[in-house]
């Protein structure tokens, strides 16, 4: 995924131009803004056995997952190596829904078709929806709102930015007109700047940036990742990562020390001639215009508050980085 800034118009999860206009982190950060995602990326899981089939064969827990609700998580390989990064609705009685990465919606069905034997589970694209989201700190407040006026939409608490948000699946033909009333109500569309200088603050991995197929999958940390559950693909790396050792790299939040422009991405980061890291992604914080980034960072320096340079000799210095334990 090319990452330099409005690259993302129609690709990967969101359909974002660079700007739409002023103050969007604003609306983020105290109200709320609207949020464009890629369509065509949804799989529809029906049937008696969808939980339980789905149970084994990704990290989440969904036992603990009530109808109406989502949660994030990761499809493993065999050796315990991440294929990708879901997101998973459970929308009615015996009904969920799978939002895969972009572009990876008939691998995915591909590969949890092979595994339906005997049970009672039908694996389908799901086109009828247009699906948006809302983000910012007053996303429940407009959900709430826009749930008495679309009783048969379904909405799912889902965070892609670090305020809070809430996603919506809506008919494709009430799509237009809902979303130009909501803007007539004072949501602004919220663009690719805005959205990921807050996913970076807030430590959040897009999936084909910092969080890559092969990769162990407590890299990113242990979000979508259930430690009380029964058996499913790639489980036993998992458990020895965790209960063991540390996975390789960790993702970091890192700042600049010094004022550059952003560059080329991804980019390699240094520590004593040694490279050490790899820079994914890097954005001016619409507050006061310091450079913050995410890096994947070797186990040891990243949990020593290491300072890095790029090959240009920009500092950058380790403030966060993800928990791989419980």
């Amino acid at each position: 995924m090319n990452q330099q800034p409005g690259a993302l118009d129609h690709q990967g999860d969101y359909q974002l131009s660079e700007n739409y206009g002023a103050a969007e982190y604003d609306a983020l950060k105290q109200r709320c803004g609207l949020v464009d995602l890629t369509q065509d990326r949804l799989l529809s899981l029906r049937g008696g056995d969808a939980l339980s089939f789905l149970q084994g064969m990704v990290t989440q827990n969904l036992h603990a997952m009530p109808v109406g609700t989502a949660k994030p998580s990761l499809m493993l390989d065999s050796a315990g190596k991440i294929l990708a990064k879901l997101n998973l609705y459970h929308l009615e009685d015996k009904h969920l829904v799978i939002e895969c990465p972009f572009e990876q919606r008939d691998n995915i069905q591909a590969i949890l078709g092979r595994y339906i034997i005997m049970e009672d589970v039908t694996l389908a694209p799901l086109n009828d929806f247009y699906f948006f989201s809302l983000q910012g700190c007053e996303a429940a407040i407009h959900h709430e709102a826009l749930a008495k006026i679309y009783p048969h939409w379904h909405f799912i608490n889902h965070d892609r930015c670090g305020f809070g948000g809430w996603d919506v699946l809506c008919r494709k033909e009430e799509a237009g007109d809902a979303i130009t009333a909501l803007i007539d109500m004072g949501l602004i569309p919220i663009g690719y700047n805005a959205l990921n200088a807050a996913r970076i603050a807030a430590l959040i991995a897009w999936f084909g940036v910092e969080m890559q197929p092969g990769q162990n999958p407590l890299t990113c940390g242990i979000g979508g990742i259930a430690f009380d559950k029964g058996c499913y693909i790639g489980q036993e790396t998992v458990a020895k990562t965790h209960d063991r050792g540390h996975p390789p790299q960790l993702l970091c939040l890192v700042q600049a020390e010094d004022d550059r422009e952003i560059g080329q991405l991804p980019r390699p980061l240094l520590s004593n001639d040694k490279q050490v890291a790899t820079l994914t992604s890097l954005a001016r914080h619409p507050e006061d215009n310091h450079l913050i980034g995410l890096a994947l960072v070797k186990y040891q320096p990243a949990t020593q508050a290491a300072v890095l340079q790029d090959a240009a000799g920009t500092s950058f210095r380790v403030t966060q980085t993800v928990t791989h334990k419980v």
